[in-house]
């Protein structure tokens, strides 16, 4: 008898365990006092509003599961939390903030370091394009900011930060529908992983990448396992930001995405150094991508192939120390490899490999241009690609110098136009 006792006792500790962390309120955690206060549904900007509040650090804000239509901007402080039940659908009100609504201001507007928001989808009621000038969630350039398990649509910027912050990690998370680029972020170490990013109307993923310093403290960026496409810029773009200077103690990742449907480049680089595009299936840059005709996010966006540029992969000025390998890159207007220097600065691009890739049609299949006539591009590696289906496989203007071309298979309308200087090639099979 006190055995069962004993079980029932047990199993009504749990289940008000359960019903405490499983409530049907809109529940606010103060570490100050250890407790939680809990706010009806019909309360979402008071709750949001006790959230805000400054002078204590580490609150959590957490949702039931449901739709809920809030008019208060999220402004985490450090060591906080956002968090949901079940995917909770966040709906900000329509009208701007002076009326009572959001569409002038990002939804989350992050005030700390160390913040997590989780498990929220996120949209806006208004659904005309032209009235919505708010982000979806702005990091501000804090540091250490963890966004997971999100859906953001309806946005003018899917993910910003209006900054340099560090330690910024996005994982497994939906970004489409935005005016403006999908996901766009400043910083020294950044890790997107596990994204599908689409329907954007500018880049899909767009990186600003600072260096550390000291610069031995080697900053990472990581893009991989996404999938990006139908944006109407670049699928990709990463920009270095040192003033021109040298990126040592940068390294980039850029791996294992599938990228299609851009209306520019699928990956484009300026000012990078120590850069790896591998393993990724790139298909169809220089795609027109239009949103609804009616204006709003999402009604029906329509794509074709455009006469423009649109290479698979695409790098220019000050790009050194880069590898492009074990790439798929096919059906791409301009082509597949584009190594320039067109820009206001004659440095670079410079040491980088082309290797073992897979690469059809478009125009060039790898194109060293020199476009401003600087004559700078110089010690570039093309080996062991196949290259096919384009109208020239690897070419090169006069100013291209001292690059090795070996060991590639090649059938295009025309294999090798070659006209720079001091160049090995040896062992290329063409038919």
């Amino acid at each position: 008898m006190k055995a069962r006792l004993y079980c029932f006792i047990l199993a009504v500790m749990a289940f008000s365990l359960a019903a405490t962390n499983a409530s049907a309120d809109i529940m606010v955690y103060h570490p100050a006092r250890d407790g939680w206060t809990h706010y009806g549904t019909a309360f979402i900007d008071d709750a949001i509003d006790d959230f805000n509040a400054s002078g204590e650090n580490g609150k959590i804000l957490k949702f039931p599961a449901g739709t809920y239509v809030f008019s208060h901007q999220i402004t985490p402080q450090t060591g906080s939390r956002v968090t949901s039940e079940d995917k909770t659908h966040l709906t900000a009100k329509s009208g701007t903030y002076a009326n009572g609504g959001l569409d002038d201001k990002d939804c989350f507007y992050v005030l700390g370091n160390g913040v997590v928001i989780e498990k929220i989808a996120l949209d806006r009621e208004t659904a005309t394009r032209s009235s919505v000038t708010g982000n979806g969630i702005n990091v501000n350039g804090k540091s250490q900011v963890v966004m997971q398990d999100l859906s953001i649509e309806m946005q003018n910027i899917g993910i910003y930060t209006s900054d340099n912050g560090g330690d910024i990690i996005v994982e497994k998370c939906l970004v489409r529908y935005t005016k403006a680029q999908g996901i766009y972020l400043k910083g020294t170490t950044l890790n997107i992983k596990w994204c599908k990013v689409s329907n954007t109307l500018g880049n899909g993923i767009d990186l600003g990448i600072y260096k550390l310093d000291p610069s031995w403290e080697q900053s990472k960026v990581w893009v991989a396992d996404c999938g990006i496409h139908q944006c109407n810029g670049n699928g990709i773009k990463l920009t270095g930001y040192n003033g021109g200077e040298t990126m040592e103690g940068v390294n980039v990742d850029i791996s294992h995405n599938i990228i299609e449907q851009t209306a520019s480049h699928a990956v484009s680089a300026d000012y990078c150094e120590n850069v790896t595009v591998s393993d990724n299936t790139i298909r169809a840059a220089g795609t027109t991508v239009t949103g609804p005709a009616d204006g709003s996010f999402t009604g029906t966006w329509t794509f074709g192939y455009q006469s423009g540029s649109g290479y698979g992969v695409d790098i220019n000025q000050y790009c050194v120390k880069m590898i492009v390998a074990n790439n798929i890159i096919r059906s791409n207007v301009s082509g597949g490899v584009h190594l320039g220097n067109y820009g206001a600065f004659s440095d670079g691009p410079w040491q980088i490999s082309v290797v073992n890739n897979v690469i059809s049609g478009g125009t060039n299949g790898v194109y060293m241009e020199d476009a401003m006539g600087f004559g700078e591009l110089k010690c570039i590696k093309i080996s062991g690609n196949q290259i096919f289906d384009a109208t020239y496989g690897i070419r090169q203007d006069s100013g291209v110098n001292y690059a090795l071309i070996s060991d590639n298979v090649l059938s295009n309308s025309n294999n090798l136009a070659l006209s720079g200087a001091n160049n090995v090639v040896a062992d290329n099979l063409q038919y």
